[in-house]
């Protein structure tokens, strides 16, 4: 052996030894330490969705966000539609019904009162004008119409002013708009909405309830539901592990292990008083499952060196030798993929970025807590693992590297249809609704129902803000300019839903004033003229009425455009012809006009810094791990291989977006990234483990033989741990996002763990290349034993 040789054997003897004498030590070090971290996890672990830490803060769209939302709201505006069965919504107790249910909704304490918009409120007026005299009062307040000349009078009165936007045009269904305060509570405002379902529906009447607020109420209610499904992976990953070792100690070494670091990152995050976004909690159950793998390894190799030496110091002296550069290799590569999301500029991303970096490194910390374990679990006579002879029996049939141009081949095609198909996700949400939760959820039949009975109105919202000086809200001109944009967008966007502005206001009450002749239907000439208008509307009513329009000093106003869907297509399309339209008629002096603002800005803002940085994410991802890989073995030609499948894992997780039907969002991009990471680990495993026994037998065939039938069982294996756990999410998490991410997740690791066996084998053995299979010249002379097959191959 080498000096260098002896010196890391020595290094490793000596840190063994350090840990048997001294396992008493280690243990109570352990409990401490883990109950340190332990105690933050359970008192103050954080798990809430907090908007501002999911948007890019130095997007143009959250600083309109953050300069006019405390005034004008918009971002967690949310709809509550009442729809009847038989006959129309003016009926006298359906209208009683929709009235009380208007004002549940007003009087919740989280309410914005100011954005409550409803039939049944003071502020909702009718405008009629008869025997020379204008008469402006509410619609249906204090009470609603109990005759049938009321109730028709009422209909008809509703459909001039509000069809289309607060009553559908065939009179079936009726909405009220609200918007809630930014530190709501979503759990709270989930059992609210339940609460008016069980109140007010019955056999004629049905609720239909959508908004950013009512998403993040579902997903705080499915939250048990998650922790069941965390619960069923655990023990499907405890099962997996029985089956392939079937002893306590090949249990419980990897779970302990995978617990450990679980608790010191969760502990870690709630101490430094990091919040975690529930929908995120995906990637930390990556991150258990990603320190359960490395665990196996060295579970695996411990197996093999006790089986061979018969003794248990030596054994794990052995074992820890053997993979201390892979383990660290891959430990690296694997928080690598989780450090360049900090390179997405949304605060969410970049938190999950820091603490999950640290808390995979801290794996290298768990190896000496877990190799503490290895001495208080029983350990039986003999260690044999069963799971192997049967993984064997597929490993012993797998000679692809004796096909090897042929599976190159293959590899290349793959690599390039998958590519093609790749770029054609597209970015943000591809369909209306929600992507978070299935199509037939309960939130995505209510925005399908909203989206198609009313003409004006939609279950996504984008504002316009208008800023000038003082009075700039009855200005003629900007009155006129707000007009043409809504029929500038009309003509022009299919998704557009319709308008909120005082305009069709100003011109109702203008015709009114001239005895009701619809030819007056129009904008007056003259601020005056605009500012009495408004007056005679606002007059008996609420202070408040119209601070959804404009602030109190008439400079600042609001635009709100309800669209059908808040596609990132669908965005882009209205932003642009906002911009085309004012290019095209210009402005008024002094006046100036803010797009895209609210929720659809937001979602704006957030998609465009997904798009930019996932291309960003990905080429760094290759780069840093070609890097280490380089660094670690001095071989160009392994980081080479493993560059190309990374790729192959990422076009592939790519195109089963695109044939899914799944958008590149805030919350899959992490997913795609990520496991372009966490999957390369099988390979530097693989590598190392051919590099290996090619010193030993000086024939690449019978090495990658070798390492199939040792590392590459562990690798299925290890695959299996992670997913056969994920599988079940698919079917039974009622969120979609996390169903269809964790089958994602498993294709990922899938693929992973077929491209190191099959195709990195073949691509050794085809291209040979000599820094992989180099020799050091002081072993040439040395007779090496041939090893001993674990398989039974042909």
């Amino acid at each position: 052996m080498s000096a260098k040789q002896n010196h890391t054997d020595d290094w490793t003897r000596r840190f063994a030894t350090l840990l048997v004498e001294h396992r008493t030590a280690v243990m109570i070090l352990l409990v401490i330490f883990t109950s340190f971290l332990g105690y933050f996890m359970v008192t103050r672990l954080s798990l809430r969705v907090v908007l501002e830490e999911m948007v890019p803060p130095q997007s143009t769209e959250v600083k309109l966000y953050k300069r006019f939302s405390p005034v004008f709201g918009g971002v967690n505006t949310s709809l509550f539609a009442m729809k009847v069965k038989q006959g129309a919504i003016y009926q006298a107790d359906v209208l009683k019904t929709y009235q009380q249910m208007s004002d549940d909704i007003y009087f919740y304490k989280d309410t914005d009162r100011f954005s409550v918009q409803s039939l049944t409120l003071k502020k909702t007026k009718l405008i009629a004008g008869e025997a020379g005299a204008i008469r402006i009062q509410a619609l249906m307040w204090p009470d609603v119409p109990t005759q049938p000349e009321e109730l028709e009078q009422t209909r008809l009165e509703a459909r001039r002013l509000y069809g289309g936007q607060l009553v559908s045009l065939d009179d079936t269904m009726a909405v009220i708009i609200a918007s809630f305060k930014p530190d709501v509570d979503y759990t709270n405002l989930y059992q609210f909405t339940r609460d008016l379902k069980k109140k007010y529906e019955n056999q004629n009447i049905e609720l239909h309830m959508v908004g950013r607020p009512i998403i993040l109420g579902w997903i705080s209610h499915y939250m048990y539901e998650m922790m069941v499904i965390f619960a069923l992976s655990f023990a499907l990953i405890t099962a997996v592990c029985w089956f392939y070792f079937r002893s306590l100690i090949g249990v419980f070494v990897p779970l302990i292990k995978a617990l450990l670091t679980t608790i010191w990152g969760f502990g870690f995050i709630a101490m430094v008083g990091y919040n975690v976004n529930p929908l995120m909690l995906l990637l930390p159950f990556f991150v258990f499952a990603t320190i359960l793998s490395h665990a196996v390894q060295i579970m695996s190799r411990f197996y093999e060196e006790y089986a061979r030496l018969g003794d248990f110091d030596q054994a794990l002296i052995e074992s820890l030798a053997a993979l201390l550069r892979p383990s660290f290799s891959a430990i690296l590569t694997d928080a690598m993929g989780f450090s360049v999301l900090y390179l997405a500029k949304i605060p969410t991303l970049q938190i999950l970025a820091i603490l999950c970096t640290i808390w995979l490194l801290s794996i290298t910390v768990a190896v000496t807590f877990s190799a503490a374990a290895f001495f208080v679990i029983p350990m039986p006579e003999k260690l044999t693992m069963y799971g192997r002879d049967m993984l064997n029996r597929i490993t012993a049939k797998i000679a692809t590297y004796e096909r090897a141009r042929t599976v190159l081949v293959c590899t290349g095609v793959v690599l390039i249809a998958a590519f093609i198909l790749s770029t054609r996700v597209i970015t943000g949400d591809p369909t209306p609704g929600s992507p978070i939760f299935w199509p037939d959820a309960e939130y995505n039949r209510s925005a399908a129902a909203i989206n198609t009975t009313f003409t004006n109105l939609g279950t996504d919202v984008m504002q316009v803000y208008v800023q000038g000086p003082e009075a700039t809200m009855v200005s003629p001109s900007v009155y006129r300019l707000i007009e043409g944009l809504e029929r500038y967008l009309r003509e022009r966007i299919p998704e557009f839903g319709g308008v909120q502005t005082l305009v069709p206001i100003v011109k109702q009450v203008n015709a009114v004033l001239n005895e009701g002749d619809p030819s007056y239907e129009y904008v007056p000439k003259s601020p005056e003229a605009v500012g009495m208008n408004i007056y005679f509307f606002r007059s008996r009513g609420d202070p408040n009425d119209m601070d959804i329009f404009a602030d109190k000093e008439w400079k600042n106003g609001n635009l709100t455009f309800f669209l059908k869907d808040h596609k990132h297509a669908t965005l882009e399309k209205v932003t642009a012809a906002v911009r085309e339209y004012f290019s095209s008629v210009g402005t008024v002096p002094d006046v100036k006009f803010y797009y895209p603002g609210g929720q659809g800005g937001l979602i704006k803002a957030t998609n465009e810094e997904i798009e930019s940085g996932h291309l960003t994410t990905v080429a760094v991802i290759v780069t840093t791990i070609m890097i280490v890989i380089y660094v670690t073995y001095r071989s160009l030609a392994a980081a080479l291989i493993l560059m190309v499948m990374l790729l192959l894992a990422d076009f592939l997780s790519l195109t089963y977006m695109y044939f899914a039907g799944i958008g590149l969002n805030l919350d899959t991009m992490p997913i795609a990234a990520i496991g372009m990471g966490r999957g390369v680990d099988y390979g530097i495993y693989l590598i190392d483990r051919i590099k290996a026994e090619y010193a030993k037998c000086r024939d690449v065939h019978l090495a990658c033989r070798v390492a199939i039938d040792t590392t590459g069982s562990a690798i299925i294996f290890t695959a299996m741990t992670m997913v056969v756990p994920l599988i079940p999410w698919y079917f039974i998490s009622s969120l979609r996002f996390q169903g269809q991410m964790g089958l994602l997740l498993a294709m990922i690791l899938f693929w992973h763990a077929v491209g190191a066996i099959i195709y990195l084998t073949a691509a050794i053995v085809y291209f040979k290349p000599k820094s992989i299979l180099r020799v050091p010249e002081e072993e040439e002379e040395e007779i090496q034993a041939v090893p001993v097959l674990v398989g039974n191959p042909k």
